[in-house]
């Protein structure tokens, strides 16, 4: 048997974005005052986006996400950041504490 965690808590919120936002699985951060716009290196994201459409994108900012990560990710505790607009990383430096619930081939579940 598998715990399958989607859904767990989950929050999407609309948001505004800007024309960088182009399809779902981006990492996000704010940009502006309600407006988000894609991850680069060493941000910190807000979320995941789950649609975008007419200048708008919904965004998952609570509960369980699935993203590839860069380098090792292990269970537990740990500070994230993003690596570019798909993929996160460890970062001890910058990044937000979340939850890491599971690794597996490159991908990690997360509750944000």
């Amino acid at each position: 048997m598998y715990a399958d965690f989607k859904g767990l808590n989950s929050e999407v919120v609309t948001f505004n974005c800007n024309s960088t936002v182009t399809e779902p699985g981006q990492l996000v951060k704010l940009i502006a005052s309600g407006m988000v716009g894609k991850c680069a290196s060493g941000d910190q994201p807000i979320g995941v986006v789950e649609n975008v459409r007419n200048g708008f994108a919904a965004v998952t900012i609570r509960g369980y996400i699935n993203v590839n990560h860069d380098g090792t990710l292990n269970i537990g505790y740990r500070n994230i950041s993003a690596s570019d607009d798909k993929t996160v990383k460890l970062d001890n430096t910058n990044g937000i504490k979340c939850l890491v619930v599971e690794t597996l081939s490159g991908k990690a579940g997360i509750l944000l």
